[in-house]
């Protein structure tokens, strides 16, 4: 089954949109039908949607807003769970901006870039 849901968050993520559509839809289901999966399918989602907005341009801010859409479907399917990730995902966003706020440099960290792109 992991092998299985790594390469559909890979076609997820491909920028095809009727293949990302596709794929998007069998990770809910087993997210939805197996309840064992789903912490592991919202930090898959999490993490791949990271990956794949390490670059913003013209041509994939339509991909990226239908990746958006996604998460805020799947982890809509449980929001106890999501609750818990999203405070660990703060925690762990100040400590990053805690960490830069200490250096001399003003260091613009791209997670955090890519977390308010995601509000």
């Amino acid at each position: 089954m992991l092998q299985t849901l790594q390469i559909l968050f890979r076609l997820w993520a491909s920028g095809d949109q009727s293949l990302s559509l596709s794929a998007f839809l069998m990770i809910r289901e087993v997210a939805s039908l197996l309840p064992d999966c789903l912490d592991l399918c919202l930090t898959k989602s999490y993490n791949t949607y990271l990956a794949s907005t390490k670059l913003v341009n013209d041509r994939n801010t339509k991909h990226i807003y239908f990746l958006i859409d996604c998460l805020v479907e799947l982890y809509s399917l449980d929001v106890q769970k999501s609750y818990e990730r999203a405070v660990t995902s703060v925690e762990q966003l100040n400590a990053i901006l805690r960490q830069a706020s200490k250096t001399k440099e003003k260091v613009c960290h791209k997670a955090y870039i890519r977390t308010c792109m995601c509000t």
